[in-house]
């Protein structure tokens, strides 16, 4: 979460794209100022394609000091959702994907103790 600092620091300045330099501050408003968020998708919330298309995801987030989290990560097949609680020394895990029903997943959770699917059963981490 220590990546947000910059980011934090910018919005409390009222900026609404990332500032090309510190004080005096300036955007353009490049492409590169979302960044942010593609973060919080990929390495946070840990949501990635494995294979072109999201025709395979993996699933291996960083939590950090976070004690929940949720998002919802838009890609061809419709959107993949992940919502997270930090419970104790657990994490709960509920993933979903969208319903073509050719979705496979791969989740790498090493410190996550139990994973949800999305008809709310528990299932193993594959």
């Amino acid at each position: 979460m220590q990546l947000f600092g910059p980011w934090r620091e910018m919005v409390s300045l009222g900026l609404t794209t990332w500032a090309e330099q510190p004080e005096p501050t300036c955007s353009d408003s490049h492409a590169w100022s979302a960044h942010p968020n593609y973060d919080l998708l990929t390495i946070v919330a840990g949501i990635r394609p494995r294979t072109a298309g999201f025709a395979t995801v993996i699933v291996a987030p960083h939590l950090g000091s976070l004690k929940h989290l949720s998002v919802a990560v838009p890609n061809p097949k419709g959107m993949t959702e992940a919502e997270y609680t930090v419970e104790g020394s657990r994490v709960k895990a509920l993933i979903t994907l969208p319903a073509d029903g050719r979705h496979f997943i791969r989740v790498c959770l090493p410190s996550m103790t139990s994973f949800i699917g999305s008809s709310g059963a528990p299932i193993s981490n594959l």
